[in-house]
Parts: structure tokens; C-alpha cells; sequence
């Protein structure tokens, strides 16, 4: 099967960014005294919407081009951590509604007002079941990756990084006018004049003070491999977000899938891998609190 075209990876990714948050049959939304049977049906009705919406998804040509790479299919069993044997049968809605509801009724009877704290956690869920599918945020991303290396203007990487050096010396320009303005806006303040709101301003300049987002970038120079290496970290930060580690082999498998050019074997991209936790924390050892 071809490579999807670029209208079509957009078509599924619009989609899969619509999955229904309004329902019917049920209350919108749910009574303030909400039963557990009750929060039971709000969950099973939210879970056949949300399957109704990725059966729907499964049926666009993206989705059947991924579905068709084998590469794709063994990168799940990695992230699963299973490569065949036997597997744990999979819950029914009412099963997974049940088993969920109780959970969160048993969390919530620990907190001040158990009845809102219960029915706030249905009502979460009711409107956005897709957050309580970690894998269906990280095939999401992995499309959106698959996207840009195959349809990003070829100069992307290099107007990225461009874009990541100059935001730090930025930043600093846009604090110091900051710096003059508050300055200016705490004279008027303090004589009474009104119409100075400065807090805001103040929070900006908190954020500011993180300096050189530059850092966060995954790419320090553009090669002829830079799009694989953005292609790379896309897929390290969506494993990331869906096990909390980095799974180099599901990578070494999607990088074999189809009309991808440059190949890495696993001690490079175990490298590479550890480049991207080291860039991101220390942009976060930047970060002042507030």
C-alpha cells in the first residue's frame, strides 16, 4: 500500500482530535448526587462513543496504510511488552465501566465532598474519553510524526532549529522592555493612577527569566539526517508519554517502516535517546517555580 498523501494523514488526525464530547441518552451534565449505577452508564455510553469514533478512524486510508506495516505491529508488542504467548483477554465496556466507576468511587470517598469528587471524575471522563486511552494519544502522535517527515518542506529542520537559537536572545529583549514597563506601570501605581494591571505581566516575567528554550530542541545541527532525528525524538517523547521510557527497540521498528531513508541500529539510538533526556532536563533545571 502507498504512503498515505498529506491530505490524507491530516483527514485522520482532524478526526481523531474530534472524538465526540457531547452524548445522548444521558444528562449533561450529571446530577450532583450522581448513584454509582448511574456513573456506570455515563462511562459505558462514553466508551461506545469513543468506539463508534476510532471504528470510524480505522476505516480512513492512514489508518489502514499503518495497520498494513508490520513494522507498526511489533512496535506495539514492544511498547505491550509482549511478543506473542499468551495474552489477557480484553474487558468488556461494562467491565472496564465497572471496574473504573468503583476505583473512583473508592478514591473519592476519601476527599471532602465525596459526592462532587465522584461525580466530577465521571463527568471527566464522560467528556473526554479519549485522556483515559494512552495508547490512542500515542498513535496520535505518532501519525502527526509520520506527517511531518513525510510532507514537511524539506528546509523544516533547519527553520525549526533557526527558530529554537533565536528564541533565547528573544526572550531576553522582551524581558527587558518587561523590566522597563513594570518599572514605568509601579510609579503610576504607587500615586493611585488607575489602570496599570501588572500581575499578569509580573507571571510573564517569571516565565521569561527560564531563558534559552533553545535547549528543549531536539537537534543541534542539520544534516542530510536531520528529519529521520526529529522523526526519532517525535517517537522517543510519544513512548515516553505512554511507558515513561523510552523503548529504543519499538523505535528501531517504526523507523523500518516504509519510505523512511535513513536506518539507526540500537546503540545509536540508545545514544540519542539519553542526548534527548539530558536536553530536556536541563531545560527544566532552568525553570523557576511559579
Amino acid at each position: 500500500m502507498t504512503i498515505p498523501t498529506a491530505e490524507q494523514f491530516s483527514a485522520w488526525l482532524a478526526l481523531a482530535a474530534e472524538i465526540p464530547r457531547a452524548y445522548s441518552g444521558l444528562p449533561s451534565p450529571p446530577p450532583i448526587n450522581i448513584t454509582k449505577e448511574l456513573g456506570t452508564a455515563y462511562v459505558i455510553e462514553a466508551q461506545r462513543q469513543l468506539d463508534v469514533a476510532l471504528a470510524k478512524l480505522r476505516e480512513l486510508p492512514a489508518d489502514a496504510w499503518l495497520q498494513e506495516q508490520r513494522e507498526f505491529k511489533r512496535a506495539l508488542e514492544r511498547l505491550r511488552g509482549r511478543k506473542g504467548g499468551k495474552q489477557r483477554p480484553e474487558e468488556s465496556i461494562e467491565e472496564f465501566a465497572s471496574r473504573y466507576v468503583e476505583q473512583r468511587y473508592a478514591v473519592a470517598a476519601s476527599a471532602e465532598d465525596p459526592a462532587q469528587a465522584f461525580r466530577l471524575d465521571v463527568l471527566r471522563y464522560y467528556e473526554q474519553p479519549y485522556k483515559h486511552r494512552p495508547l490512542g494519544r500515542w498513535k496520535y502522535e505518532v501519525v502527526n510524526a509520520f506527517r511531518e517527515y513525510f510532507y514537511a518542506a524539506a528546509d523544516s529542520p533547519a527553520l525549526l532549529l533557526e527558530a529554537a537559537r533565536a528564541i533565547g536572545p528573544a526572550a531576553k529583549q522582551l524581558q527587558s522592555a518587561l523590566g522597563e514597563y513594570l518599572a514605568i506601570a509601579r510609579t503610576l501605581e504607587a500615586v493611585g493612577l488607575p489602570g496599570t494591571r501588572i500581575h499578569g505581566l509580573r507571571t510573564l516575567q517569571r516565565g521569561l527569566e527560564s531563558v534559552t528554550p533553545s535547549v528543549y530542541f531536539p537537534l543541534s545541527r542539520v544534516d542530510g539526517t536531520a528529519r529521520e532525528r526529529l522523526l526519532v525524538f517525535r517517537i522517543w517523547f510519544a513512548n515516553r508519554g505512554l511507558t515513561g521510557r523510552p523503548k529504543t527497540e519499538a523505535i528501531i521498528e517504526l523507523m523500518g517502516i516504509e519510505g523512511i531513508q535513513h536506518q539507526y541500529d540500537a546503540r545509536t539510538l540508545e545514544r540519542m535517546c539519553a542526548g534527548f533526556a539530558d536536553s530536556i532536563r536541563a531545560y527544566r533545571a532552568q525553570r523557576l517555580p511559579g
